[in-house]
């Protein structure tokens, strides 16, 4: 059996050619935005994620609106939730 050394791309020289047998196209209506937010009153970096930040409740609204704006409609919220309101449940097995 004798294998092929060079792959033919002549036809897919053409962009319709090239977009019409994509495997993936990516859009805006694919995309998730995550937001982490935190009850506190001011936004504050995660130092353990470059470039991210917790978002108060307030503020994450403006965000999300310019997100909408932006064509992304698809938001993820990670709340922050202070060690006062967390239930201290020992399971044992």
């Amino acid at each position: 059996m004798v294998f092929q050394i060079h792959r033919g791309r002549r036809l897919r020289k053409g962009t319709s050619i090239r977009e019409s047998i994509a495997e993936t196209q990516l859009s805006c209506n694919d995309l998730v935005m995550p937001y982490f937010v935190e009850e506190k009153n001011k936004i504050s970096p995660i130092k353990s994620m470059i470039g991210i930040q917790r978002y108060t409740e307030e503020s994450i609204v403006s965000e999300i609106e310019e997100l909408l704006n932006l064509g992304v409609k698809m938001v993820a919220l990670f709340p922050v939730i202070s060690q006062s309101k967390k239930k201290k449940m020992v399971l044992s097995f």
